[in-house]
């Protein structure tokens, strides 16, 4: 980080302090699990069964007493427990979310949720946005070591979280340390040449609590050449001050991952030495104060940094008159501030908040070929470096009517030195019907800036358009859930509704708009709506037996021609949006064996879905599929009291060895046998 960039934070961080003592998301959640923590038996519950403080949903910590959005929790000891190692994986699980892997382990990999674009959806890491600037964020590294949980929320929530959250957020948590040490390690292999090990500690002592975990990933792929994967990830958090007036949290994760891919455009394997190399890391200071029985206050600093490089190396010597050789490197920077007062007033929690947000973008590459006898230098001599600057400022309020309803109202104004300001709204009602029945409506608008690449690229075929709009979503939802025998039986379903506009196309003929001399790859132009339904159904655990259905059926269509016509194009009026499945059915059963272990079947369907073939040009469409997992743990040693419990461990992932495309022509893995052990320290 250069100097200017740590003045414009400190700049950012006084003002800040000055002007607004306030909360931040990861700590108030952290505080709200502390006092209504998360049991382990909610592995994918939705609205009606959680925990009332979701603290993704309204960024406080009050408890609604009738929800007024849709959410997810999904709890870290539970998923390890499954067997599962990525957040991707245990996103798998979630109603309106699909998750695409363009082929072998640590591939990139997209989230869309209800229809929208990859890149609409906001994750945060206790607090911390990890999207790239513009939205883009691939889920290949993101592993679940340490994480205490994942809360998702569905649908437009600019208002709380700005840029990026069109369709949802997703926010990871690292687990807060309190009391006796406690722990896990594991180890497990199998097909590929698979080896994973991870390992996490945590406790407390007095007003301080600690934790620390890691995660190292390791594979041949599933390629027959040039397919490795090796993937490692560290995280830690430190507290001060649980439960008392004034506390601090400081929180960190770094990664590391090397990733080969023999791959061409087309999904073919022909190159031997290409692979990509991805480094980050992100830091969160949070710290809270108790000014009183009415108001807090709270502060958030944040950074982001993530360096990516795809690096070809030369096949044959560069004398050879067929030679080529290519490097392309990005390093992206997010530094933040956000600061916030609560006021909680007769039932009600009323924020006024702002912060600011510094976007690093630096860029370099080098092409070389040989051409005529001759090479051909495209190289970059220098690295590009470009900046802007978010400010915004947010108000909103939070409350309850007694036990039968629930309301909350926001607005937002976000500054953005790349096109001005953008403002955006949300209001959602919960009220209670009967006994255990929910209901539940919002409204609600979300933008997303503009990527560096799509603002000022400068590059042929990739010409960016210093003039873009943001792109812009409203939606709406309404459900209803039902609990009709209490906790053990959950029945619920979620209508909802989204326009996207202003969508950013590329086409690779360039043009000169309107007004403008310089030719343009991209263009604001398309628009779509997507809308569907999320179905759940949740029983038990009853006698240790669980039972966890979801289903989504979605559809979306473009509604706003796109710049691009062509075979390739993707928006043609009337089509579907590319990825998307129309139909996607999760179901998982669990039983436990008392204290000797458990098992667990999973089933996941997903439906035909467009897709375009590159390599025809053109457009094709995905036939749907259906994989099964099984997991299972048998403890071998059972600790009497605080000692280690030991345990086998087996996951087999698509039992059936289904073959299946998730990216036209990029092969997903085959049946995958994953077989170690675990030993766990408990409190």
């Amino acid at each position: 980080m250069t100097a200017p960039h740590l003045s414009y934070l400190t700049r950012a961080a006084v003002a800040a302090c000055i002007a607004l003592p306030v909360v931040s998301a990861a700590a108030l959640a952290q505080s709200a699990t502390h006092t209504q923590p998360v049991t382990r038996t909610q592995t994918v519950s939705d609205t009606g069964t959680l925990t009332p403080v979701v603290v993704t949903a309204t960024k406080v910590p009050i408890a609604e007493s009738v929800p007024t959005a849709s959410t997810t929790v999904l709890t870290g000891e539970d998923l390890r427990a499954r067997g599962i190692t990525t957040v991707a994986e245990a996103l798998q699980d979630v109603a309106g979310a699909t998750v695409v892997q363009s082929g072998s382990f640590g591939s990139q990999t997209s989230l869309f949720m209800r229809g929208g674009q990859s890149g609409y959806v906001k994750v945060l890491l206790d607090g911390v946005p990890l999207n790239l600037p513009g939205g883009s964020f691939s889920f290949d590294y993101l592993t679940t070591a340490n994480v205490d949980r994942i809360e998702i929320l569905r649908g437009p929530s600019s208002v709380l979280y700005g840029s990026d959250a069109m369709s949802g957020v997703i926010q990871i948590f690292t687990v807060r340390g309190s009391g006796p040490i406690a722990g896990y390690l594991g180890v497990n292999g199998g097909t590929y040449s698979t080896l994973d090990g991870t390992a996490a500690v945590s406790g407390g002592l007095g007003p301080f609590g600690y934790s620390a975990g890691g995660d190292r990933q390791s594979t041949n792929g599933i390629l027959p050449f040039n397919n490795q994967m090796l993937n490692g990830e560290m995280s830690g958090r430190v507290d001060y001050g649980l439960n008392t007036p004034t506390s601090a949290a400081l929180t960190a994760r770094y990664h590391t991952m090397d990733y080969h891919f023999p791959t061409v455009g087309d999904g073919t394997p022909v190159d031997h030495n290409q692979y990509s190399r991805d480094e980050g890391s992100s830091f969160a200071l949070d710290a809270a104060h108790s000014f009183s029985r009415v108001f807090d206050g709270h502060i958030l600093l944040t950074s982001n940094s993530q360096d990516v490089a795809d690096i070809n190396p030369p096949d044959v010597p560069i004398t050879d008159s067929t030679f080529s050789q290519s490097f392309q490197r990005e390093v992206d920077q997010r530094v933040g501030v956000d600061a916030r007062l609560d006021a909680h007033i007769a039932g009600a929690v009323f924020t006024a908040g702002g912060g600011e947000e510094g976007q690093t973008n630096r860029t370099r590459s080098s092409d070389e070929f040989a051409l005529g006898g001759g090479s051909v230098d495209t190289s970059i001599g220098a690295p590009v470096a470009r900046f802007r600057r978010i400010g915004a400022a947010y108000a909103q309020v939070v409350g309850n009517v007694g036990n039968l309803a629930s309301y909350t109202a926001g607005v937002r104004l976000d500054d953005n030195s790349a096109f001005g300001t953008y403002g955006t709204y949300r209001v959602g009602l919960g009220y209670a019907i009967g006994t255990g029945g929910q209901l539940h409506a919002s409204f609600g608008s979300a933008y997303k800036e503009p990527t560096f690449e799509q603002n000022f690229s400068a590059v042929p075929f990739d010409s960016g358009n210093a003039k873009l709009r943001p792109e812009h979503s409203i939606g709406w939802e309404a459900g209803i859930s039902e609990t009709p025998f209490g906790q053990g039986l959950t029945l619920s379903g979620t209508y909802f509704n989204q326009l996207f506009e202003n969508i950013v196309d590329y086409t690779p003929v360039s043009t000169i708009l309107p007004g403008t001399t310089t030719p343009t790859n991209y263009v604001n132009v398309a628009g779509a709506r997507a809308d569907g339904v999320e179905l759940a159904f949740l029983a038990g655990p009853v006698a240790g037996t669980s039972l966890n259905l979801a289903y989504t059926f979605l559809r979306t269509r473009v509604t706003d021609v796109g710049f691009d016509t062509s075979g390739t194009g993707q928006y043609i009026v009337g089509d579907r949006l590319i990825r998307r499945p129309s139909h996607e059915f999760s179901g998982t059963f669990r039983h436990s064996l008392s204290s000797k272990g458990s098992f667990g079947v999973t089933a996941h369907f997903v439906g035909t879905r467009d897709d375009i073939d590159f390599d025809s040009d053109s457009r094709v469409v995905l036939a749907g599929y259906t994989t099964w997992d099984l997991t299972g743990d048998y403890r071998l040693f059972q600790a009497a009291a605080h000692g280690p419990n030991v345990s086998l461990t087996a996951r087999v992932v698509n039992v059936f060895n289904r073959h299946y495309d998730e990216i036209a022509t990029y092969a997903a893995p085959g049946r995958t046998v994953l077989v170690g052990g675990r030993i766990e320290v408990t409190r």
